[in-house]
Formats: C-alpha cells, sequence, structure tokens
C-alpha cells in the first residue's frame, strides 16, 4: 500500500488515519482513510489545515457553531475582524480583533498603537510586529490599546523604555458600540489564498480515495501538489 500523497510505501510503524475534512471543523471518527503516512497527516495537518479552522471563513463558522479544542487567541493573516471605523465606538473605532477561541462568539484585541494623523483618519498596527525602530519613529499622537490591563502595561513599558511618551489611559468600549442583544458589531474580510485553496483540494482529494478507492487516486498524475 502506498501513501496518497507522497507515494511511500506504508507499513504498521507509518500508517496513520486520516480524517476526510478536519476534525476541528466536525468530521466523525467513522468517515476516515488509512491510505495516509504519519509524516503526512501530521505535516497537512500542522500547516494547511490548521489555517482552514483557525484563519479562515469557515474558521469563524466553527468558532460559532462547534466551538474550539484549542482553547487560546489565533493571529490572523487571512480573515480581518475590525471595530466599524465609526463615531459611535469611540477611541475604539477601527480597533483590529481576533477571533477568540478560548471561547465561544468572542473576540480578543490584540495590543496595537493606533496613530492619529492630520487629516483624522487613524492608522492600526499590531505591536507584536513592530521592531523597536518602529516604535521610535512613530509621528505625532498615538495610543495603545490591548484586551487587558496585563498586556497594556506590558506594551507601555516597552514603549517608555524606547523613549516613547503618550497620555496613559485605559478605556472600556463605550456601550454605544454594543447592540439591543448584548453583541458589538465587527466588520470582516477574508482573504482566499493558495493555502485555503490546498485545503480544499486536499479534502477533495481524500474524498476521492474515500468513495472511489485508494487505487483510483494513485492513478491519478500529479497528485503530490501538497506540500
Amino acid at each position: 500500500m502506498q501513501c496518497i500523497y507522497c507515494r511511500n510505501v506504508l507499513d504498521h510503524k507509518n500508517s496513520s488515519t486520516e480524517h476526510i475534512f478536519p476534525q476541528s471543523l466536525g468530521c466523525p471518527d467513522d468517515w476516515t482513510i488509512d491510505c495516509v503516512c504519519r509524516n503526512c497527516n501530521n505535516e497537512l495537518g500542522g500547516t494547511i489545515e490548521r489555517r482552514l479552522a483557525g484563519d479562515s471563513m469557515e474558521g469563524l463558522w466553527r468558532l460559532q457553531k462547534i466551538g474550539s479544542r484549542s482553547k487560546k487567541p489565533i493571529k490572523h493573516e487571512r480573515i480581518k475582524i475590525q471595530i466599524p471605523d465609526e463615531g459611535s465606538y469611540g477611541e475604539f473605532r477601527g480597533i483590529i480583533l481576533f477571533a477568540d477561541f478560548s471561547q465561544m462568539d468572542s473576540v480578543y484585541m490584540p495590543a496595537q498603537v493606533v496613530m492619529e494623523k492630520d487629516s483624522g483618519a487613524r492608522e492600526h498596527r499590531l505591536i507584536e510586529g513592530m521592531s523597536d525602530e518602529d516604535i521610535k519613529n512613530i509621528p505625532g499622537r498615538f495610543s495603545l490599546f490591548a484586551h487587558n490591563e496585563f498586556e497594556y502595561n506590558q506594551a507601555v513599558d516597552r514603549f517608555k523604555r524606547l523613549g516613547k511618551k503618550f497620555d496613559e489611559l485605559i478605556q472600556k468600549l463605550p456601550q454605544t458600540a454594543i447592540g439591543d442583544d448584548g453583541k458589538l458589531e465587527v466588520e470582516i474580510e477574508g482573504i482566499l489564498d493558495v493555502v485555503i485553496f490546498r485545503t480544499i483540494a486536499k479534502i477533495g482529494f481524500n474524498y476521492l480515495a474515500k468513495t472511489q478507492g485508494r487505487e483510483y487516486t494513485l492513478r491519478i498524475k500529479g497528485t503530490v501538489l501538497f506540500f
């Protein structure tokens, strides 16, 4: 027997059970195939499938409908969540958010700096991705925001160490930003890139192996494309 991905020979030492689509998206344990090696299963599960499960519109659906086993906030690169840039949100307008996979139907506010431009526009940047030189070169007026007081104080200490001075003010989200149902309305933009397309292709390939048999997938040329 061969692995349908890498075509290496399978034996009792390197074979594994592969779910047709990710368990994180609800795939039942009886809907699997046994023609994938452990290396491919682990590699693809820890890379492209992880992106689909936590950094996609499907990942947000998962969080709302079936929850998450990761139990921690996930940094997003393919989905963009922000508070609308509207006056009713006060200083929080335009703030960047992450889906909070530690609990269902919740968001997480990563530490970020908001820079005020002369035109009144605001630029938001995540502090985690800023170098010390980036911080030193921040022009004009700015504010810091973070999910909790501990993370806020960490950001403040770093900015002070680099010689940046500003008015410290920990604010709470204004009640005008919360709807009658007690929820915050946010804007979400999704990006479809090669990682997501590869994951969808892998799911389709698994489905062929399940319904048509592994020999059918092994006869298809050019299938080792998932890496």
